[in-house]
């Protein structure tokens, strides 16, 4: 699971979501503005991984490119995943889901937020 292209983030999306169903029941729109959010909530969290980088970075762009996920520091992609379902779960009215999608989100700030043992 390397995550390096928005391909690899909907890939793995989709295997924690157990969406494996055509058509799939979370579109590739909807997972890729999951991601959006996840770089700017990530941005908002953690601007020191950000420095140096392009300004535009805090966004992801389309489906097929392969350029911007390579940047982000390979520790920092799994909470930006976990973001994402997170993010799709929440859409869902089970009861479970709404218990899932809160433990995703809170992996993801406990990952980005937590210090670095060393």
């Amino acid at each position: 699971m390397a995550l390096d292209t928005v391909v690899d983030y909907l890939a793995q999306a989709r295997v924690l979501l157990q969406d494996k169903t055509y058509p799939p029941r979370y579109p590739d729109t909807e997972l890729v503005e999951a991601l959006n959010l996840a770089m700017m909530e990530a941005r908002r969290l953690r601007p020191d991984l950000y420095l140096g980088l392009a300004t535009t970075l805090s966004t992801v762009p389309s489906i097929g490119s392969t350029d911007p996920m390579g940047s982000i520091d390979v520790q920092y992609r799994v909470p930006l995943l976990y973001y994402m379902v997170g993010h799709a779960l929440m859409r869902d009215e089970e009861e479970n889901n709404e218990n899932k999608a809160l433990s995703y989100k809170q992996r993801f700030t406990g990952m980005l937020l937590s210090p670095v043992a060393l």
